[in-house]
């Protein structure tokens, strides 16, 4: 007969699972208490999770207390202590409204709120209909060839549309005057009719003008008479336009006067606040989601479950048999391995976990050799806490 001495691999791996937590990744434990009785003690925990049915995995298949090491005899299941909602971290921004969707302003992929960062994850252009609501409205406008005498306007209108696609007209006040700039234009010019044409001398606003005189010679007096300021009009030319003629028994002759003038261009800007009725506007919905660390967007609303339950240890003893091993231990591990991978949706496999799957592959093989070895040797389980020979 042999003997053959093997290290206990089945508490080995006990031992080893005993340091890793298998609660879900969307499960967070709330707080842990554990309570001694005797050679057992009762580990009771307050979790929350995504599962209704609860996580399993929040309690280990062993666990070291003060030293001692200690294995789980039952877990008591229980229903939901609370319910709740846990929403989508969402920001939704609504832009400023614009008379056309080309105007509306830019929308930044990315924004920071509350020391959070946010990630643009939809816009979309929406449409309104503005009834009896102050809007400030404003407008620049070019006002060009004003003449000394001329003023800019005090007004100025502007046209909305409305929700039937008719224009609506709205006055707005003069609010400044931007800029102004001043040129001379070759644009000046008057007519001249002279009456008794037939007599020797003419009459200007008391001035007399000869008649084979240049009508010229008189430019300053024309201005004088038509109260135009010499700063702003020169007369560079005065020339018949015609030949006499009579009218109810008046001889006449007519004269056209040419020259330049002074005139100012001016862009002003009128603003201010009108009631608007049945006007159609538009606007963007922008809603950003807070982002996690590594930059992932938080998607989905969850419903997260609240439980409390609890979990029975019993007090490992120091020798353990070959069938404790066999029916417990292996029985254990597989059933929390396959919970495990049965209540995670997506399991992120890391050197470790693959190096434990491993691990849980080489045993179930071993079983299965011992099995088949049973016949032809007797295999004695050796604890090496012991002395041979005791």
């Amino acid at each position: 007969m042999t003997k053959t001495k093997l290290i206990p691999i089945a508490m080995l791996m006990s031992l080893f699972l005993s340091t890793i937590t298998f609660a879900s990744s969307n499960t967070k434990i709330i707080s842990s208490q554990t309570k001694e009785n005797g050679n057992s003690i009762i580990v009771t925990k307050k979790y929350e999770t995504t599962n209704e049915n609860g996580d399993v995995n929040v309690f280990n298949t062993r666990i070291n207390v003060n030293g001692i090491e200690y294995e789980i005899k039952k877990a008591n299941k229980s229903k939901p202590i609370d319910t709740r909602i846990e929403k989508q971290d969402k920001y939704i921004y609504d832009s400023a409204t614009a008379d056309k969707k080309e105007d509306l302003e830019n929308i930044p992929e990315e924004i920071q709120r509350n020391g959070k960062t946010y990630k643009l994850v939809s816009s979309e252009i929406k449409e309104q209909i503005s009834n009896g609501i102050l809007k400030h409205e404003e407008k620049e406008a070019e006002i060009k060839g004003l003449e000394a005498s001329e003023k800019v306007p005090e007004t100025t209108n502007i046209t909305l549309k409305t929700i039937d696609d008719k224009d609506e007209t709205y006055t707005l006040p003069l609010s400044k005057i931007v800029s102004e700039e001043s040129e001379w234009t070759n644009t000046f010019s008057f007519p001249i009719e002279i009456s008794d044409y037939d007599a020797d001398i003419f009459m200007l606003n008391g001035v007399q003008i000869l008649k084979n005189d240049p009508l010229i010679n008189y430019k300053d007096a024309f201005l004088e008479y038509l109260n135009l300021p010499k700063d702003f009009y020169i007369i560079d030319s005065i020339n018949w336009d015609g030949d006499e003629y009579s009218k109810n028994g008046i001889v006449y002759r007519k004269a056209i006067a040419k020259g330049r003038k002074k005139v100012r261009n001016v862009k002003a800007l009128y603003s201010g606040d009108i009631e608007v009725n049945n006007i159609k506007e538009y606007y963007s919905e922008n809603t950003y989601v807070s982002v996690n660390e590594d930059g992932s967007i938080n998607s989905e609303n969850n419903t997260i479950y609240t439980f409390e339950e609890s979990a029975e240890y019993n007090k490992i003893n120091n020798v353990v048999s070959s069938s404790n091993i066999k029916n417990n231990e292996s029985n254990n591990i597989i059933k929390s391995f396959f919970n495990f991978i049965k209540n995670n949706k997506m399991i992120a496999l890391s050197i470790g976990s693959i190096a434990l799957i491993g691990l849980i592959l080489s045993i179930l093989i071993f079983f299965a050799k011992d099995k088949k070895d049973k016949k032809e040797n007797k295999v004695e389980i050796v604890d090496f806490d012991k002395k041979e020979g005791k």
